[in-house]
């Protein structure tokens, strides 16, 4: 006869299930940031160097649209968002006060025997690190910023930072809560 199984062993399972469907959010969250960042930094450049008026971001969301349907966030509101986006987070000064700040936390929490609330936390210590201390090259900088501290901030919490701030103090302050609390956009809007 075979053995009872209980649901003790079967929630293991589970468990294995719930830690990769949230590794897969955490991957697409990582992409769309990505994504985000660099269409945001293809609008900036063009809008900046006249290439590009209002019209052609139009024309552009209206390409988008026909060549994707059903694609949400495209717009005309939602390319100049993350215009905005790419424009506040690759500010060299912006990037390399936030990035000190990050290296003061981490430093103290080290010293302190804390352990970082950050998902992979040697990893992403290491490359918040390498942010701080060890890049000169401000391209660099900011490619390591974006992709080791902009990529753990859901998309919908960038949103809601840009929208509701109105300094750079504000956005260090915001970003560094949401990093270091792991708020969902719930918990941020009460913050």
């Amino acid at each position: 006869m075979g053995k009872i199984k209980t649901n003790k062993e079967f929630e293991q399972v589970a468990i294995l299930i719930e830690e990769a469907r949230i590794r897969a959010f955490h991957k697409v969250n990582q992409e769309l940031v990505l994504l985000y960042f660099r269409i945001g930094g293809i609008v900036s450049d063009k809008v900046a160097a006249g290439i590009w008026g209002d019209n052609t971001v139009d024309e552009l969301a209206s390409y988008i649209e026909s060549k994707y349907p059903g694609l949400k966030g495209f717009n005309r509101r939602g390319l100049y968002r993350m215009k905005q986006f790419f424009e506040t987070y690759s500010d060299p000064e912006f990037v390399s006060t936030l990035a000190t700040q990050l290296q003061q936390y981490f430093d103290t929490n080290k010293k302190q025997g804390k352990v970082s609330t950050l998902p992979t936390q040697n990893v992403k210590t290491k490359k918040v690190t390498a942010v701080g201390t060890q890049l000169n090259n401000t391209a660099s900088l900011t490619e390591k910023f974006v992709s080791s501290v902009l990529t753990q901030i859901c998309w919908t919490n960038h949103r809601l930072i840009l929208s509701k701030t109105k300094s750079a103090e504000e956005q260090f302050y915001y970003l560094l809560t949401v990093i270091k609390e792991r708020y969902s956009s719930r918990e941020l809007e009460r913050a």
